[in-house]
């Protein structure tokens, strides 16, 4: 079995040890909300007025806390990258105490139930990805964090990353709030994916309290992966070939078995055979495991495996990532990667397809390829399952 790419390893062994480094700190941003569900929502159904402007994620909201033994002032600190904030002479943070600082103070008081949140601060927290950086009076950053809303950080966090239809959820239940990023260790990298997690669906956001998790160690978490053909790397997995299916984790701490779990999606079928293979330590925290060669224009699905200390769970995809297929026993949604074998002829320069999910799963609806912009089939839309399309 041939092994990925050197330069794939170079590109996760590159982004493991960019976390190694990071600011230590004694305050430190403990909490992001980037954003907050905002469904809609009218005055009545005869007069149909928006209840409340929500343009612009008015709902957002920053949380710092004071990891220290006595009272901070926070005269003149500020708070910049996507937003902008300077603290007002007097203010001070507790020894173990939190301050929040939101868009709209009214609004997140009023949601959240707290009192004593500063604001507003200017500018807006991106929700593909931002940086918000603390820093003292003096102008020294005394603490950074650039998130992410995609792997490999908690994806959930995104207003929980995907449409309903496609989660399960109904938006309107977590109005106003949704789910937060929040740190698990003040003393752990600030820009460690591992060190953040989406806030739990029940209590959502903590604006002003303690995170739901908190661990002196973060868990490590899968921070890069990759699946290529067997025996020359290539990108593209043909039918007939086997897959190197690699990944890396962000650390190596507490963490034993890792292994792949895998099968191939029947896209009808929920009780498909599930393989699970050990996976081989590749040393720095990478591992790789084969899947053996499938036939044309098979989907492949498969996920990581470890124990972290808790015994053997689910790490990649993260269990709360957006779901968008039913894969599971009984229709359950389980988070899972993926892939499909192109045929190797005579379409070998397909890039990929939309397929008939309903029936005859062999012919595809929409086909992209390098050699035309696109290919429409003759078989009407209506066959299109969203719920099946890979």
């Amino acid at each position: 079995m041939k092994s990925p790419p050197s330069s794939f390893f170079a590109r996760l062994a590159a982004l493991l040890l960019g976390s190694a480094g990071g600011v230590s700190a004694r305050v430190v941003v403990s909490e992001i909300h980037y954003h907050p569900v905002e469904e809609p929502a009218f005055d009545s159904i005869e007069n149909f007025n928006p209840a409340l402007d929500l343009g612009e994620d008015v709902h957002e909201f920053v949380e710092i806390h004071n990891t220290g033994a006595s009272s901070v002032d926070l005269s003149d600190w500020t708070l910049s990258g996507g937003i902008d904030f300077t603290f007002p002479a007097g203010t001070a943070v507790a020894a173990g105490g939190f301050k929040v600082i939101a868009r709209n103070v009214g609004r997140l008081q009023t949601v959240y139930g707290v009192g004593g949140v500063l604001g507003p601060f200017g500018g807006q927290l991106a929700n593909r990805g931002d940086t918000v950086r603390l820093k003292d009076a003096a102008g020294a950053t005394v603490d950074s964090v650039t998130y992410a809303a995609s792997f490999p950080w908690a994806g959930a966090a995104d207003a929980f990353g995907a449409q309903d239809r496609f989660t399960g959820l109904n938006s309107a239940d977590f109005q106003y709030k949704g789910r937060s990023l929040q740190r698990v260790s003040a003393s752990a990298n600030s820009n460690d994916p591992a060190n953040w997690l989406a806030s739990p669906l029940g209590s959502g956001p903590t604006p002003g309290g303690p995170q739901a998790v908190t661990r002196a160690v973060p868990q490590p978490v899968v921070v890069g992966q990759s699946r290529v053909q067997a025996g020359d790397g290539a990108a593209r997995i043909l039918a007939g070939n086997a897959a190197t299916v690699s990944c890396v984790f962000s650390s190596t701490a507490s963490l034993s078995a890792v292994r792949l779990e895998w099968f191939v999606d029947g896209v009808d079928s929920t009780t498909e055979t599930r393989v699970t293979t050990t996976m081989s330590d590749l040393g720095g925290g990478m591992f790789s495991a084969p899947i053996p060669a499938q036939g044309a224009r098979a989907i492949v699905r498969y996920r990581f495996l470890a124990d972290r200390g808790d015994g053997s769970e689910v790490v990649s995809p993260r269990a709360d990532d957006p779901v968008l297929s039913e894969v599971g026993p009984g229709g359950a949604r389980e988070p899972w990667h993926g892939y499909s074998h192109p045929a190797g002829s005579p379409h070998a320069a397909t890039l990929w397809e939309i397929r008939d999910a309903t029936g005859d799963y062999e012919r595809p609806l929409l086909r992209v390829t390098s050699t035309s912009a696109l290919s429409v089939l003759p078989i009407p839309f209506d066959a299109l399952s969203y719920g099946q399309t890979y």
